[in-house]
């Protein structure tokens, strides 16, 4: 298991005596692998941690897991956050991005994030008894405001893009994220796969104030890439339609903006595009490419293919939001490259090949942990 198989996002726990969200490890042969995003804890013990499951090694055996946008508040035990560590030194496994928390580098231990000031004031209510209304008629949730931010909080659009619908020109912290109108892509859907030349139609869907939007528009790479404005087909859905150019697995989002200025921006959408010969191009086991080591490592580490190329070809390192971070030429017979990806930020990474101008899919086992 090298990707985030348990994903926890847009939740709230309230009162929790002992904790608000835990990883789980299953075994002792790996560790964890979950992603959480965009949480809120309130009056728990400790707002984030992980769980007691099986102990496990997480300098010999695959963990990893990520925390962003996450808010950690009012907490009763000594610290926001408190994560498992490996021989009780720094956890490695844990990537921790734009939190009301901050490793201090001392074992599991966490103190407030000096980038926030977290109050009472932040938040429209702090009432729990919200939590317990009943659900509307049709089985939705009810309205509430417990735990929604004040306009007037710097939590507001102080986060970093975790693949998940936004308002505004970044994400808010924590799970109530403010909306004046939001968009998601109703089609295509997360992982559908397309042939090379083949068109491929996108549309999105404005929920709130629809008839306010002068424009949406579409893009590939996770934003990183414009395809275009999609035309109004509906009274609230826009239509784009692209014809990809290269194999692989992109990211797909849109961006529609209001005549006051103001944008929403839609989930990631992972779609796969298939060379239409099917087996020109197929992915590159483990054992068919080489390995990566150290892994995890901290930007320094050695790719060993099994065999010399046959021909050259151009490595490319990929963020976790689909970004080209890196990019190394191999020659023809060269079979070891070593990287020094440093500066780059922890998180997960794949490798990507291109040779004979054709990209192959991401290689589901070659991915390494930078910590």
């Amino acid at each position: 298991q090298t990707t985030w198989k348990r994903k926890v996002n847009h939740c709230i726990a309230a009162d929790n005596e002992r904790a608000g969200f835990l990883d789980v490890n299953l075994h002792a042969d790996m560790g964890p692998f979950m992603e959480f995003s965009n949480n809120t804890t309130y009056r728990c013990g400790v707002g984030f941690g992980s769980g007691k499951g099986q102990v496990f090694d997480c300098s010999l055996h695959p963990a990893s897991v990520l925390y962003r946008n996450n808010i950690s508040y009012a907490y009763t035990g000594p610290y926001p956050a408190t994560f498992k560590a490996c021989d009780y030194g720094f956890p490695t496994y844990v990537i921790q991005d734009h939190n009301t928390w901050v490793q201090t580098g001392e074992n599991f231990i966490t103190e407030a994030n000096p980038a926030y000031a977290v109050s009472a004031e932040d938040f429209v209510s702090l009432d729990t008894a919200q939590l317990r209304w009943p659900r509307k008629q049709d089985g939705s949730l009810p309205d509430i405001t417990f735990l929604s931010l004040t306009m007037q909080s710097d939590l507001v659009n102080g986060g970093v893009d975790a693949g998940l619908a936004f308002y505004g020109p970044a994400p808010d912290l924590g799970a109530r994220q403010r909306e004046v109108f939001s968009l998601e892509l109703s089609s295509p859907g997360q992982g559908q796969e397309f042939h090379l030349g083949e068109a491929l139609v996108m549309q999105a869907t404005v929920k709130g104030a629809a008839e306010d939007i002068e424009e949406v528009r579409f893009y590939s790479e996770n934003l990183a890439h414009l395809l275009g404005t999609g035309t109004q087909v509906g009274t609230s859905v826009w239509e784009f339609s692209w014809e990809p150019e290269a194999v692989g697995t992109t990211g797909l989002r849109a961006v529609a903006r209001n005549s006051q200025g103001g944008t929403a921006t839609s989930s990631l959408i992972r779609v796969r595009v298939n060379h239409p010969l099917g087996t020109a191009i197929q992915e590159i086991k483990d054992e068919d490419l080489g390995r990566i080591f150290p892994n995890p490592n901290r930007g320094i580490f050695t790719l060993d293919l099994k065999e010399p190329l046959k021909e050259s070809g151009v490595i490319h390192i990929i963020s976790m939001m689909g970004h080209t971070v890196a990019k190394e030429t191999m020659a023809r017979g060269e079979k070891t490259r070593e990287f020094d990806l440093s500066p780059l930020p922890p998180g997960l990474y794949s490798i990507q090949m291109i040779t004979g101008g054709l990209r192959s899919p991401l290689l589901p086992a070659l991915k390494y942990v930078k910590y």
